[in-house]
């Protein structure tokens, strides 16, 4: 498993008339785990979004968690997560 997010791997998405994306917009320290993918060793792998280059949406065979950074930082998490 790379261990970290390929943020130069692109896909683009148009939003149709009046469609609201905002909330798909990742944030820095949103953990990312892999919902489906042609490889079953990479599902479920988890990496952190963090980039502050240029907004992110949160694609669809992603699932996006958000941890209380004042109970617990997202590095610890995505770190404990990685380890075999």
């Amino acid at each position: 498993r790379p261990g970290s997010i390929n943020i130069h791997d692109i896909r683009y998405y148009r939003p149709k008339d009046k469609e609201n994306i905002q909330s798909f917009y990742l944030e820095m320290g949103d953990l990312l785990f892999i919902r489906y993918n042609g490889n079953a060793d990479l599902v479920c792998a988890c990496g952190m979004y963090s980039s502050e280059d240029l907004q992110r949406l949160h694609p669809d065979k992603l699932i996006r968690a958000k941890v209380n950074p004042n109970l617990v930082t997202p590095k610890f998490i995505e770190m404990i997560l990685q380890t075999p």
